[in-house]
């Protein structure tokens, strides 16, 4: 449907309008109207080239009251963005009226209700508050005082709570992460001097038995050369040297590698339990870095975007 001229009711600015839509809101100074009404405004003015809004004179009184009225009563709407625009743009043109700075107070805390903000936009408040004392008045100041002190409090209090206790959390998380690195990695060079200090007993075995049976043998053979005397004796005692020493050498073979087994078991519990430390201090390591990550990011959060 095509779109009829109109004048808006508020502040005289030239529209096009459908003529469908029963309400309209105007773009210049975010008033609602009923569209027939503007409609018929626009008919029954005919000057219209003074009242538009490029030429709206907004240093007037009423102009500005009528602004600041348009702004709050979107405030009453729950419609930020609307009163956003209205009083941002109260500020550009007459930044000297502590309503327009005070306006924006009152859309950046959702009319003193949200408390759940971040330190960022406290600060933007802040400023606002400061520009809003600069052109205030003593009654003025005082009447913002009332609402805004109690606000800004409340959710400085709020952020110092969520971060102080963040910060609380850390520094716990912390000191019992290395508490607990320390036990596991203490039992693990525990483990490893232990696993150090394992001979392998089938070696000395072997070595101190030749070592006795030799000295026995050569005794004995000895005592037969002796016996026997002459070539027959050197024989018995090189016969006797090679087949015992044989002997001793298979007999000290099993028996070491039945102590080696032993030692290789006993190895490799402790390299398993070794294994399992380092696991765990992988795992804690792991769990410890996420879960200050995700502290630290709440903290951001609060921080800047809340």
């Amino acid at each position: 449907m095509p779109l009829i001229p109109a004048l808006c009711t508020q502040c005289g600015a030239r529209l096009e309008v459908d003529a469908s839509q029963e309400a309209a809101v105007c773009p210049y100074c975010h008033t609602p109207f009923i569209t027939e009404n503007a409609i018929n405004n626009y008919n029954t003015i005919t000057n219209i080239g003074n009242l538009h809004a490029d030429v709206v004179n907004v240093n007037d009184d009423s102009s500005r009251d009528s602004r600041v009225k348009s702004g709050e009563t979107f405030i009453m709407m729950g419609d930020y963005d609307s009163a956003d625009g209205v009083f941002g743009k109260l500020t550009l043109e007459c930044p000297y009226d502590y309503r327009g700075w005070w306006g924006l107070i009152k859309v950046r805390s959702k009319n003193f209700t949200d408390i759940n903000i971040s330190r960022r936009v406290l600060s933007v408040i802040e400023d606002y508050y400061r520009k809003a004392c600069t052109v205030a008045d003593e009654n003025e100041k005082n009447s913002m005082n009332t609402q805004y002190k109690p606000y800004y409090n409340a959710v400085k209090n709020k952020l110092d709570s969520i971060i102080s206790t963040g910060n609380q959390k850390i520094n716990q998380m912390t000191n019992e992460f290395n508490a607990q690195k320390a036990i596991l990695e203490k039992r693990r060079n525990e483990l490893i001097e232990t696993e150090k200090s394992i001979k392998r007993p089938g070696e000395v075995i072997i070595i101190t038995i030749i070592i006795l049976l030799l000295i026995a043998i050569f005794g004995f053979s000895i005592t037969g050369a002796v016996a026997l005397g002459g070539f027959d004796g050197v024989l018995c005692f090189v016969l006797s040297m090679t087949v015992l020493g044989f002997g001793v050498w298979i007999v000290c073979s099993i028996i070491g590698i039945i102590f080696d087994k032993i030692a290789d078991k006993k190895t490799k519990g402790i390299n398993q339990e070794i294994s399992a430390i380092e696991n765990q201090l992988t795992s804690l390591d792991q769990n410890y870095h996420q879960e200050i990550a995700s502290i630290n990011e709440s903290i951001r959060k609060v921080e800047s975007d809340y």
